[in-house]
């Protein structure tokens, strides 16, 4: 049980030196949680910065492969119309 003396101040006591180093402890253990929640909160976004990096990467692939495909597309169309014709003018009829 803490005493106060005639002034209102409390003598040292070793109870009050532990509670003042329990209140150290827990403002020193707070901090660390802080510090720590920070650091996973860090890790976490740049670990989603990658994620969307890789993301981004492959949907330019894949936009890059559409382009690609959709050349292709115009590119046998093209060929089919001529091939057609040929077939046309080789078998003499009108077209």
């Amino acid at each position: 049980m803490l005493t106060t003396s005639s002034n209102g101040i409390r003598p040292y006591t070793a109870m009050n030196h532990t509670q003042q180093e329990d209140d150290s402890v827990n403002s020193f253990t707070a901090a660390t949680r802080l510090l720590e929640k920070r650091r996973e909160m860090l890790e976490v976004q740049q670990t989603l910065r990658s994620k969307r990096d890789e993301y981004n990467e492959r949907l330019d692939k894949i936009k890059n492969k559409e382009d690609n495909l959709t050349h292709k597309r115009v590119e046998l169309t093209e060929n089919i119309i001529q091939l057609d014709k040929f077939i046309a003018v080789s078998l003499d009829f009108p077209y």
